[in-house]
């Protein structure tokens, strides 16, 4: 982000009138169990004082604007899947599910990672299964890892609740009703309190903007 920044104001001291720079985003959240939080009051001192002395070299004060969209609601959303089906091949073990890529893309996309629990057994004995989506597509997998499908988690039997966590940014935004698929209901968690906030969609919606012929 420093370095992001310098090449900014690199570009912005060409410029005679400038009331803001906006640096835009890039604020990275731990998609990974091992992977550390970012330390946004450090980030947040350097950026400062970097700002501040451009400012003085400028001439005039200027405000700086952010876009740290994905670091606030990324880990605030969940995704909550139902195990629909298991299924054994000589490979590997795959754990159906009631969604799919049409709700969370970014596995099948960029073959993000994200945590998967089982949150219906959290502590039961670990197996490495596969977990699927329900959209007849061969990357619609939930459980990608650098190039690996599969995952540990607490042995899982049908009906149970996965939790695939980081799914606040570029989860719903993204979704689609991609072969005739609803996309999913929406709930905010406040104070202990959940309350409905986008109903889940039905078949009727997917042609609700459809024309009648003639």
């Amino acid at each position: 982000m420093l370095e992001a920044m310098e090449m900014i104001l690199a570009l912005a001291e060409r410029f005679t009138k400038l009331e803001f720079i906006d640096f835009g985003g890039g604020f990275g959240i731990p998609y990974r169990p091992e992977q550390q939080e970012m330390d946004v009051n450090a980030l947040g001192q350097q950026m400062t004082e970097r700002f501040e002395k451009f400012c003085k070299e400028y001439g005039r004060p200027l405000s700086m604007k952010l876009e740290p969209g994905r670091y606030l609601v990324g880990p605030a959303g969940f995704l909550l899947l139902s195990v629909t089906n298991r299924k054994q091949t000589p490979e590997y073990q795959f754990v159906g599910t009631d969604s799919g890529f049409h709700h969370l893309v970014r596995p099948t996309m960029y073959g993000s990672y994200h945590r998967i629990w089982n949150a219906s057994r959290m502590e039961d004995e670990l197996e490495t299964v596969a977990v699927v989506g329900n959209v007849c597509e061969t990357g619609d997998f939930f459980s990608v890892d650098q190039g690996n499908i599969q995952r540990e988690l607490p042995k899982t039997v049908v009906g149970d609740c996965l939790v695939i966590a980081d799914a606040g940014a570029y989860g719903f935004s993204m979704s689609s009703q991609y072969n005739s698929r609803p996309r999913p209901a929406e709930v905010l968690v406040q104070d202990g309190q959940a309350r409905l906030i986008r109903r889940t969609e039905h078949y009727a919606d997917l042609l609700r903007t459809a024309q009648e012929l003639n």
